[in-house]
């Protein structure tokens, strides 16, 4: 389909173009999607380990199906003082190249080619409680990209976060997050994790409704710095309403309300105003080719265009708002398993910017398509390989400095996986 950045940044006309696109879009960079963007690994069948401790006997965390008795459950589990423990992780190495750019009006100074090393652990505990289970979940994550200015990489905490009897305290997926890690690209990302305290209580047996307070929009600060990136200065108001039908189908509706700080200009004082967004997210099994799943997300956003589509279409946005802002996206997805060992994914997505800015009423649009294919030879290994495209267009209204006015491109990527 990851809060709000405080800089008060410039109201320059280069800052307009970042409002409505982000950085010069072609798909931001091969670190910031193996951030975030590595699929999950297929929901593993849930047979109890032999050796697994006592406080583990029937245990069954997020990744795990308790329905399915065909295969071993996931990671190392240990007892931790009386709790279930479970140590997860992956490695990655990722590829990109910009396999070819044309720019109107404009000069791309992103990089040819990128290669990405990243490595993510996690630790996720369950214990029984007289007000029930108690899950908390922590992930740490060093990565290193050859363009990144570093020269050891970074270490980040990319969630933190614990759960009783329907609430939730910590950094997670927002209320608003459609897709909750399930966007399987590398090309770009839809990841929304905030600062939360949510409470969720399900009102029938297949519908849930859920209340937050969060940290603010996603900004491009956190997402390369994770919880370390955290700005709680403008936090939101959300919720979400979400039915399970039993043959794997989700419909997700959410909403959030905020305060949208607009910097001061030549032209007038620093001002306030409301912004809110909503959002409907459907996802059903789509058996006409097989055993697909299809996925579809549509939002409407008022000073809040940093919850809309992927997040290369507007990173950073929220640092250089000149004005307020209307927009709207619509992303789908489809996934389709050729095997059990191999299966593709394939998504398109446009994305709206109009921008009400002081002295001219610019706007933006983009087009977003991607396709990859991935292959487990081996239990825990997976490899890949991604096309994606971008057309985007900016309507400058007069404005001057814009770093181009319209933008073609196509990415390649290949990618390796080892999960443990």
């Amino acid at each position: 389909m990851a809060r709000i950045a405080t800089a008060r940044a410039r109201a320059g006309n280069i800052g307009l173009a970042w409002l409505m696109l982000g950085p010069l879009p072609l798909f931001f960079n091969a670190s910031a999607a193996a951030q975030v963007a590595s699929p999950p690994p297929v929901k593993a069948p849930a047979k109890t380990a032999s050796k697994a401790p006592a406080s583990c006997a029937k245990v069954f965390f997020y990744d795990e199906d308790p329905n399915n008795a065909a295969a071993k459950l996931r990671g190392f589990r240990f007892d931790l003082a009386g709790a279930c423990a479970r140590v997860t992780g992956s490695l990655d190495n990722t590829y990109q190249n910009d396999l070819a750019v044309n720019i109107t009006d404009g000069t791309s100074n992103n990089p040819t080619s990128t290669y990405t090393a990243t490595a993510k652990a996690n630790l996720d505990t369950s214990r029984k409680t007289s007000l029930g289970t108690l899950t908390t979940n922590t992930m740490l994550q060093w990565q290193k990209s050859t363009n990144d200015g570093t020269q050891n990489g970074n270490a980040t905490v990319q969630s933190l976060y614990g759960s009783l009897a329907g609430v939730t305290v910590g950094y997670t997926n927002s209320l608003i997050d459609f897709w909750g890690g399930d966007f399987q690209f590398l090309a770009t990302t839809s990841s929304e994790s905030v600062g939360l305290v949510s409470y969720e209580h399900a009102i029938l047996d297949n519908v849930k409704l859920a209340v937050a307070a969060e940290s603010g929009l996603p900004s491009a600060s956190q997402s390369a710095k994770g919880i370390q990136g955290l700005d709680t200065t403008s936090p939101d108001a959300t919720a979400r309403l979400r039915y399970y039908h039993d043959s794997g189908a989700t419909l997700h509706l959410s909403g959030l309300l905020r305060r949208a700080d607009f910097p001061a200009t030549h032209a007038s004082p620093a001002y306030s105003k409301t912004g809110w967004a909503t959002n409907i997210g459907v996802s059903a099994p789509f058996r006409m080719f097989g055993n697909d799943t299809f996925s579809v997300q549509f939002d409407y956003a008022v000073n809040a265009v940093q919850t809309l589509g992927t997040a290369a279409d507007i990173r950073q946005a929220e640092q250089y708002a000149i004005g307020p802002t209307r927009g709207w996206d619509i992303v789908a997805s489809i996934n389709h398993p050729w095997t059990a060992t191999l299966e593709s994914n394939a998504f398109v997505s446009y994305v709206a910017v109009d921008v009400d800015a002081p002295h001219a009423k610019p706007s933006a649009r983009s087009t977003r398509l991607a396709a990859n294919i991935y292959w487990r030879p081996i239990d825990h290994l997976r490899l890949g390989a991604e096309i994606g495209w971008v057309h985007a267009k900016i309507n400058a209204d007069g404005l001057e400095g814009l770093p181009f006015s319209k933008l073609d491109g196509f990415v390649g990527f290949l990618s390796a996986r080892l999960e443990f």
